[in-house]
């Protein structure tokens, strides 16, 4: 069902008022996988079922519907979750692997950085005749390189 509301808007759902975005939600969890139940619990009527309103279950391959977890909003973040935590369609170790790579191409990018700054450093000074002078990248100080002297930091 494509609903064109407005947040906070009601639809009738046999016979029911239900929140167009809650509703939105649930088709697309139900969409998203077809074992999984939305279920709207009053936790003043179904004491030790649930303390929050919703409740996401899953009907298991022996045929019975148990908890997956529980929600205090039907929103996109319950989607989220549930697409995050579903290990069937998202490898973990890959995701893991693939933001490791991700750190250690970074490191590599900036120690090649820190080296190539280096070696221009050394290029200039064996070069110079009397004063070289560069900025610290790290601490923005200027360093005056001396032939017949120590370096001097400012």
């Amino acid at each position: 069902m494509n609903l064109q509301t407005k947040p906070g808007e009601f639809v009738d759902v046999n016979g029911m008022k239900v929140e167009a975005d809650a509703l939105r939600v649930a088709e697309a969890i139900k969409a998203y996988d077809p074992n999984l139940e939305v279920l709207c619990v009053d936790p003043s009527r179904a004491e030790g079922v649930s303390e929050a309103p919703f409740v996401i279950a899953e009907y298991c391959k022996d045929g019975i519907l148990r908890p997956v977890f529980q929600c205090w909003a039907l929103d996109n973040s319950v989607l989220e979750r549930i697409k995050l935590a579903d290990g069937n369609k998202i490898d973990l170790n890959t995701r893991i692997e693939d933001a490791r790579k991700i750190i250690y191409n970074e490191r590599d990018r900036r120690y090649q950085e820190k080296r190539e700054e280096s070696k221009d450093i050394v290029k200039h000074i064996a070069g110079m005749k009397s004063k070289y002078s560069v900025r610290d990248s790290n601490t923005g100080e200027l360093v005056t390189f001396y032939d017949d002297r120590p370096a001097t930091r400012v």
